[in-house]
């Protein structure tokens, strides 16, 4: 007769917490991907005023900015408003070209 020595109790109980740990797993995954998301491609047809993208932001108010060659590009999820270097202006951007430093 096999006796319930700690060691075979402690290896049921792992397989048990491995068990509902799997299956917890599958269970929050499936809630995680329910969500649709849609994405959409913007580029200089859209009004993008360059199609290299080197900085995005979301601001505070849900506007979307876009660093690029040609100047800053703020998205508001329909159009664009394109800010860039106006020599006469001494308020305008320094230079078009937008980055992240």
């Amino acid at each position: 007769m096999i006796s319930n020595s700690p060691f075979l109790v402690i290896k049921k109980y792992i397989r048990i917490y491995i068990l509902i740990g799997i299956s917890w797993i599958f269970i929050i995954d499936s809630f995680a991907q329910s969500e649709n998301y849609k994405f959409t491609r913007i580029d200089i047809n859209n009004g993008l005023s360059h199609n290299q993208i080197n900085c995005i932001l979301k601001d505070s108010r849900g506007f979307m900015w876009f660093g690029t060659l040609s100047g800053l590009n703020r998205y508001d999820g329909y159009n664009f408003k394109i800010f860039r270097n106006d020599s006469k202006d001494t308020t305008s951007l320094n230079d078009n070209y937008i980055c992240r430093s």
